[in-house]
């Protein structure tokens, strides 16, 4: 995106440093941030936020703080993107059923919150932000789903591999139960044709109490929510944003 778009300016976040170091845009930069902590950007700083895939990285408690940092650091008029996917996949074969109960009860006990992918919509509108949209769409696991399913497939065994520790000690398994463990889960995304939902919701800081000549911030339009099938995503704004 920063290539296409040369005239805007990005700011990613992690909490650790895993972005490319060989190549980078000039308007690209990375910090290391942790967004429990507080994000350190100014107010109304970015035109538009985009946070994904931090349903394992927050407490449930913390994700109304978490919110209220990216509406702060969005300048009023400005759009709020969150993307998540449930823990618990879909159309799981017995390993996997298995495998994910133990890892959905672990989490609960971290005080994690195993749904917030579908909450996203809501969290948002409590937050205070307006025009909220969501949308889902279904994404395959697998070769079984084409270029997408193997790319999905791709991205797990990187999530099994991060997760290998956790899982461990909730199991109690070895080095060689694991990996011959994730090896039949691989042959079940297959069989039983898994797949996953992705979760998005986006929608705008208002603006203060203004009179519409005081206001210089720019407003951006939301348009119809798409069908919960649709992968469509909403009109990015060409300006600066925090990734986490």
């Amino acid at each position: 995106m920063s290539t296409e778009h040369t005239e805007t300016n990005f700011t990613g976040i992690d909490i650790s440093a895993v972005w490319p170091t060989e190549i980078r845009p000039r308007n690209c930069r990375f910090q290391v941030v942790n967004a429990l902590q507080g994000l350190p950007f100014e107010d109304n700083t970015f035109d538009f936020v985009h946070q994904r895939f931090l349903i394992m990285g927050y407490p449930a408690k913390d994700w109304p703080f978490v919110i209220k940092e990216l509406i702060r650091v969005t300048k009023p008029g400005g759009i709020i993107e969150l993307t998540e996917i449930p823990i618990v996949s879909n159309a799981n074969g017995p390993e996997l059923t298995k495998l994910m109960e133990v890892l959905e009860q672990g989490c609960l006990a971290r005080g994690l919150d195993t749904t917030a992918a579908k909450k996203l919509e809501g969290m948002m509108r409590e937050a205070g932000i307006q025009e909220v949209k969501a949308c889902h769409a279904s994404i395959p696991v697998g070769a079984w789903g084409a270029k997408v399913g193997q790319l999905m497939r791709e991205n797990f065994a990187g999530i099994w591999s991060s997760l290998k520790g956790l899982i461990k000690e909730l199991t109690g398994m070895n080095d060689t139960q694991y990996e011959a463990m994730i090896k039949r889960i691989f042959v079940e995304y297959e069989h039983y044709k898994c797949y996953v939902n992705c979760y998005c919701a986006w929608g705008v800081k208002p603006h203060p109490a203004l009179r519409p000549e005081e206001s210089s911030s720019p407003s951006y339009s939301i348009p119809p929510t798409p069908s919960s099938s649709s992968t469509t995503s909403p009109p990015y704004p060409q300006h600066s944003h925090p990734q986490h």
